[in-house]
C-alpha cells in the first residue's frame, strides 16, 4: 500500500504541520522591518515637487510660454509660494516667547498677592520681586508656595519687614480740629469773664 502523509491543520497559529509532527517550534519569529519614517517623508516630498513642476511646465507650455519664461514663471510661482508659507521656526519660537512671558507675569501676579497678604506695602514690593527666587515656582504652585518665597525674602532682609506698631487701617493726618476750638472756647470765656 501507499504510504501518505498525514496533514494536520493547527487552527491555533493557522499553520499545519506533516505527518503529525510539530514544525512550530521550528520556525523563528518573523521580525519586523525596520522603517525609516525621515527617509520615506524625503521620498514623498522629492515625488512632489517633480510632480509639481511636470505640472507647472504643462500648464506654462499650454499657455504658450518658451523655455527661457517658463524658467522664470516656476520661479517667480516657487519664490510666491515659499513668501506664502509661514516660518515654522520663527512661529514656534514667537509661541515659546509668549508662552514664557504669561508665565512670568502669572507667577508674579501670585508673588505680589501673596506678599501683600504677609503685610508689605505696597512700596517695598518691587524690592522684593527682585530678591525672590522665583525658579522652582511653577503654573502649578500652590499658595503656600509663593508665601515661603515671600518669608524667606523676608528672613534674607529683615528691614523690609513691615513695622507691627503701624497701624494699618485709618490714619488720621493733621489736627482733628477739638484743640482749637477748645482754646478759642477759653480764649472767649476769659474775655467775658466766665
Amino acid at each position: 500500500m501507499f504510504k501518505r502523509k498525514l496533514f494536520f491543520h493547527n487552527a491555533d497559529t493557522g499553520t499545519g504541520s506533516a505527518g503529525g509532527q510539530d514544525t512550530s517550534s521550528q520556525t523563528q519569529p518573523a521580525s519586523t522591518p525596520e522603517i525609516d519614517y525621515d527617509k520615506i517623508a524625503s521620498i514623498v516630498e522629492g515625488k512632489q515637487k517633480i510632480a509639481e513642476d511636470t505640472v507647472l511646465k504643462n500648464y506654462f507650455k499650454q499657455q504658450g510660454l518658451s523655455g527661457e519664461e517658463m524658467a522664470q514663471a516656476i520661479t517667480a510661482f516657487k519664490s510666491q509660494k515659499a513668501d506664502a508659507t509661514p516660518d515654522v521656526t520663527s512661529l514656534q519660537q514667537q509661541l515659546t516667547q509668549a508662552q514664557a512671558s504669561a508665565l512670568q507675569a502669572n507667577l508674579e501676579r501670585n508673588l505680589q498677592l501673596a506678599a501683600i497678604e504677609e503685610g508689605l506695602p505696597v512700596g517695598v514690593l518691587p524690592y522684593v520681586m527682585k530678591l525672590a527666587d522665583t525658579s522652582t515656582l511653577t503654573l502649578e504652585s500652590k499658595p503656600e508656595d509663593f508665601k515661603a518665597i515671600v518669608a524667606k525674602v523676608l528672613e534674607d532682609v529683615p528691614a523690609l519687614k513691615p513695622n507691627k506698631e503701624e497701624s494699618t487701617g485709618f490714619q488720621q493726618i493733621g489736627s482733628t480740629g477739638k484743640t482749637q476750638q477748645t482754646n478759642q472756647t477759653d480764649a472767649i470765656a476769659a474775655a467775658f469773664g466766665l
